[in-house]
């Protein structure tokens, strides 16, 4: 059974639509013209991210984070499987791909298996070093 559980988030401004990411992971950017507040952007392939737990669509618009905790991830465990425990690291799309490479930086644990392209899986967001 599962039971609620501590989490951190935060909320920042959407560098773009990000409303096809939720779930994802993404990272901060550039700051606000206006300020020292950075805005949030898609993930690149290796990238430490945090996972967008909602869908911001347009420049400006909040983009919450889930900064450590529980949250659910697309994963793609397709090329090399992911089992509860593995590290995952971003892909190029921002989904979640197994890491056992020394020195790669990861940005969540998952707590669910997948050996398919876009399954959602629950997963600590909790980055670190392999």
């Amino acid at each position: 059974m599962r039971v609620n559980t501590y989490v951190l988030d935060k909320t920042y401004e959407a560098n773009t639509d990000l409303s096809a990411l939720q779930y994802t992971l993404v990272k901060p950017s550039t700051g606000v013209a206006t300020g020292p507040q950075t805005r949030i952007v898609a993930c690149g392939a290796g990238d430490r991210g945090f996972v967008l737990q909602n869908k911001p669509k347009a420049l400006g618009q909040g983009a919450v984070l889930r900064i450590l905790g529980f949250s659910q991830l697309f994963v793609d465990g397709s090329g090399t499987a992911i089992a509860p425990g593995d590290a995952l690291k971003s892909n190029a799309s921002g989904q979640g791909i197994k890491t056992t490479t020394p020195g790669d930086h990861y940005s969540a644990i998952a707590f669910e298996a997948s050996t398919a392209a876009g399954d959602l899986i629950e997963v600590l967001v909790d980055r670190g070093t392999v």
